[in-house]
């Protein structure tokens, strides 16, 4: 049985399903799949997501160095994580282990992978990142990107159309629309705080810098000015949550608490959209298939899984100004039913499926 080691910063809890299903599917393949991975970074341990210790999961070690302003993650990656046919690491330009692999290729050592996504999409890109990152894009066995769009950049950057694999990023969503056919009539009244007469918008994700909080909650005053008929259903932890303060206390805010598949179905059914003025990641499957748009903003940085959502039905891009958000916020979004499937979006299994297939042709080239 040939092996394939993952390095990880760390696993998040929505990380796990596809983990579980790709283990499964190599193993029918006679390939054994390792996930080495560490401990949450500091700018997202609030979130309180890491999943515990998998059966396929080995822990290691891992520090955050300071260099240049820039707080740079760096595991301690054990000599074992190489003993394998292929490894497949992140496209990070500023880390050291991609660098360890690549030259362990060049010397007749493991396969490798690189996946993420790919392009600059979160933050502006730096020119030696930029460099670095071509170069591995170039010398990789294979790439693992998370979308159409990084594997278009891919192939631009120099990487043969035969070694990018587009993933399709998801989540697994089989058990919040299992929960959504289940949904009694008054089933988003079982959330704590919501009555009838009133209207909802809901937040899932992480309460942090990336996710614009701070642009959140001047929105949110601006809103109690204008229309204090509005509540926002909060799913989610972070570092930030603090900003919201003012808003819990007028009651503006309702915390809601981790997003589970339960909770998730009770807020399609409670709310007319989804509110995100920064990073759109892979709340965008979630949104497809609660079936409710998402209010975000003209902004620059939000992540690959945006191209899953089309301008005007999925997604509602409005000027990055504080009153023309707290003004969409205000307005009547209506409300769908959440058991009718209104959009397509990319499954879990599709994802495990095409990254299988891009582990395969990495060990074959």
């Amino acid at each position: 049985m040939r092996r394939v080691s993952v390095l990880q910063p760390y696993v998040p809890n929505y990380r796990v399903p596809f983990f579980d299903g790709l283990v499964e599917r190599l193993r029918g393949d006679e390939i054994e799949l390792r996930v080495f991975a560490g401990g949450p970074p500091s700018s997202q341990a609030a979130r309180k997501d890491a999943s515990s210790t998998n059966p396929w999961e080995r822990r290691i070690d891992s520090r955050e160095l300071s260099l240049f302003g820039r707080v740079i993650s760096a595991p301690r990656v054990p000599a074992d994580f190489f003993d394998s046919n292929g490894v497949i690491v992140g496209l990070v330009g500023s880390q050291l282990h991609p660098y360890m692999a690549m030259l362990r290729r060049r010397l007749g050592g493991a396969r490798l992978g690189v996946w993420g996504h790919v392009a600059s999409y979160v933050a502006p890109p730096n020119a030696l990142d930029m460099h670095l990152e071509r170069m591995m894009l170039r010398t990789a066995d294979q790439v693992f990107a998370y979308t159409p769009s990084g594997a278009e950049f891919a192939r631009e950057q120099g990487a043969e159309a035969g070694r990018v694999t587009t993933v399709m990023n998801s989540v697994d969503t089989s058990g919040l629309l299992v929960e959504i056919q289940r949904l009694s009539e008054g089933g988003a009244l079982a959330l704590g705080g919501v009555v009838p007469g009133r209207r909802y918008l809901a937040y899932i994700g992480g309460l942090d810098q990336s996710k614009r909080i701070d642009f959140l909650a001047q929105s949110l005053d601006r809103l109690w000015t204008r229309d204090r008929s509005v509540v926002l259903l909060v799913a989610g932890r972070g570092d930030q949550e603090s900003l919201l303060r003012r808003a819990i206390e007028r009651g503006q805010v309702i915390m809601v608490g981790y997003a589970d598949d339960r909770l998730l179905a009770q807020l399609a059914a409670a709310a007319s959209a989804i509110v995100m003025p920064g990073r759109i990641g892979l709340v965008a499957v979630h949104a497809l298939a609660m079936g409710l748009p998402i209010l975000t903003v003209d902004w620059p940085y939000h992540a690959p899984e945006f191209e899953y959502l089309t301008p005007g039905e999925s997604v509602h891009v409005l000027a990055n100004d504080v009153d023309a958000f707290a003004q969409a916020m205000s307005w009547d979004w209506g409300r769908s039913d959440p058991k009718a499937a209104r959009w397509a979006f990319p499954t879990l299994d599709e994802m495990v499926r095409n990254f299988a297939t891009g582990v395969c042709r990495m060990l074959d080239t």
